[in-house]
């Protein structure tokens, strides 16, 4: 008689679904575990930057996307909000705008923009028109106005070693020329560049951040009025909150204490 095979056919169909079940659940967890590899690292770092990298061009051999459009603000271009325009001179520096609106001479009148006010322009021209204006050349200005024209953590960590809220108020009180100087101790400036990457990104994990310490001071005490305890912004805030707060940072009015000169609470932009 020949030995009866059926009885094995429910066995081997049973271990193929089973082995094709393992190879199927297998392949999902190891598709999860590189999906998470690469949350955690979802770029290819070419070079380490750190919280001491405030070149920009240095960020851009990890992030050349970001960093051609961080270029695409020094470019001259006139738009109705402002721009260096065709006819830019005096140096390279931005249309002045008292002399096409000479009624905001009297508005300013014994104020420092009364004296120089040029149009607005891009970010890495922030550092160069401060440097610049008359308002500075002409007029004795303390260090806090470096808070929102220079990428300054640096600054700030070297002068208080590395608490960047005391550093920030030590440099604010300090004169405008004796702040920018500022040297490290291998004798390179403290100061070199614009407001750039490291201003409002994490170089560990490039999410958005809060870096002023006059911002998060205020934002602090806003948020306090309304009922919000203790707010912290990197720590608090939505993503969509964090969007607005990395440009109000920079891009609002702050006034000077009466002592030490700290930079305090704000009200509206200004431009060059």
């Amino acid at each position: 008689m020949l030995p009866n095979r059926t009885g094995w056919l429910p066995l081997l169909a049973a271990f193929v679904g089973v082995a094709g079940v393992t190879v199927l659940l297998v392949a999902l967890l190891t598709n999860i575990f590189e999906r998470k590899q690469e949350a955690r690292q979802p770029f290819v770092r070419l070079v380490e930057v750190s919280e001491q990298t405030a070149d920009p061009k240095v960020w851009g051999q990890n992030w050349p996307l970001e960093y051609d459009s961080y270029l695409k603000t020094s470019l001259a271009t006139t738009t109705r909000y402002g721009g260096r325009g065709l006819g830019a001179s005096d140096g390279g520096l931005a249309e002045q705008k008292l002399d096409k609106e000479p009624w905001l001479r009297r508005v300013f009148a014994g104020y420092a923009f009364a004296i120089d006010y040029r149009d607005r322009r891009g970010h890495s021209y922030a550092l160069f028109d401060q440097e610049q204006t008359r308002r500075v050349t002409e007029r004795k200005q303390p260090g806090a106005g470096l808070q929102c024209h220079a990428s300054n953590l640096p600054l700030y960590r070297f002068a208080r070693q590395g608490d960047v809220t005391k550093g920030f108020v030590l440099v604010s009180g300090m004169p405008y020329q004796e702040a920018r100087n500022m040297k490290d101790d291998k004798g390179q400036p403290l100061i070199q560049h614009s407001v750039a990457c490291l201003d409002c990104h994490d170089p560990k994990t490039m999410t958005l951040r809060v870096t002023r310490p006059a911002f998060i001071a205020g934002i602090k005490v806003l948020r306090a009025a309304q009922g919000i305890a203790d707010f912290e912004p990197n720590r608090d805030a939505t993503r969509q909150e964090m969007r607005s707060f990395v440009c109000g940072q920079c891009h609002v009015e702050y006034y000077l204490r009466t002592t030490r000169r700290a930079v305090r609470t704000a009200s509206r932009s200004r431009s060059a």
